[in-house]
């Protein structure tokens, strides 16, 4: 046995023998080969890091080590938020130092929970063969954000010609919904839509707008990556009434008098679900310019206005909802002769 030699590295070995059996030999009989000493593991790769929820974290390094010549007896994983604080001796005892370590035997994977929401973890392993530790590369993985523990809105605003609520911000249990995170959001547990960011609006499906709507929703955060989602959605909040001004079948009929533009609006029918949805009142007005003396919505579905010939006709339909907000739209008569 030859204490001397350095593991990992390549030795050649020779032996020779000879007897006197049949009288002195003219030169020895010999034989010789190649091998290298074993040595402690070789890290060939990181290992990989996936977050499973807001609380867990799982590491898996099948494919991370070498054995380098002997079989590897033994890792352990190890989790910490700063510098890596864990060292292993000549024995393969590793100390964690205040890192939380996972003593795996043979094992190649495993899963860290009770980890913080929306929080950034260091991963590593070490391996021991007999002949040493080695410690693998380290990586960073972050838990995914919390649930949504409240919602900030305004509005509604006008989006195109409905009136939809905006997202601007939130909170997840003590961290704030910031323009670093995305959602997805369903109200009145319809379909899920999304990612929305910041200022964005939190659109109604067509069969919502009229009525009270409640949002439940759930963050995303991207960190050049895949983003990293929360599963569970909020409980709901409640928003208000999103809002559809809109009447059907409109039409602008010209008297036809060359002098003016004289004619009449008609139309098919009021704002969708009136008057027996969360809507408090629906008006209508006819004039030379957005807006005008307001009438209520009546079986009547028609107005007729006069416009000199130098200005436009216009029909406008106000709805007043969340507590005697108007929300309006106008029509030109030109664009519907």
């Amino acid at each position: 046995v030859d204490d001397s030699l350095a593991n990992g590295s390549l030795v050649t070995y020779k032996v020779s023998a000879r007897n006197d059996a049949f009288g002195p030999l003219a030169s020895w009989n010999s034989a010789s080969d190649k091998a290298t000493p074993a040595g402690p593991p070789i890290a060939e790769s990181d290992p990989s890091a996936v977050a499973l929820s807001d609380s867990t974290i799982e590491l898996d390094w099948v494919d991370t080590f070498n054995d380098n010549g002997r079989d590897i007896s033994s890792y352990v994983a190890v989790l910490y938020t700063g510098g890596d604080p864990t060292s292993c001796d000549a024995d393969g005892n590793v100390d964690a130092n205040g890192a939380t370590a996972h003593e795996m035997g043979t094992d190649t994977s495993t899963a860290f929970a009770g980890l913080s929401p929306n929080s950034q973890y260091k991963l590593a392993v070490w391996a021991f063969n007999g002949q040493g530790c080695t410690e693998s590369g380290e990586v960073v993985a972050h838990t995914a954000p919390g649930v949504i523990t409240s919602i900030d809105t305004t509005g509604p605003s006008k989006n195109g010609d409905l009136f939809d609520f905006v997202w601007t911000g939130g909170n997840m249990g003590g961290d704030n919904l910031t323009n670093q995170y995305q959602i997805y959001y369903r109200l009145n547990g319809g379909s899920e839509h999304g990612p929305i960011s910041i200022g964005d609006f939190i659109e109604a499906e067509p069969l919502q707008y009229g009525h009270t709507v409640s949002v439940q929703a759930r963050a995303c955060r991207d960190y050049g990556g895949d983003p990293i989602c929360q599963e569970q959605l909020s409980d709901p909040f409640v928003l208000g009434v999103p809002v559809d001004p809109r009447v059907e079948g409109l039409q602008f009929i010209s008297d036809g008098d060359e002098l003016s533009n004289d004619g009449t609006f008609v139309w098919d029918g009021w704002p969708a679900g009136w008057p027996s949805n969360d809507y408090e009142n629906v008006q209508f007005a006819c004039d030379d310019h957005p807006g005008g003396s307001f009438q209520d919505a009546a079986d009547t579905k028609s107005c007729h206005v006069n416009v000199l010939l130098t200005k436009t006709p216009y029909l406008t339909i106000r709805v007043t909802a969340n507590g005697g907000k108007h929300y309006d739209i106008s029509y030109d008569g030109f664009d519907y002769d």
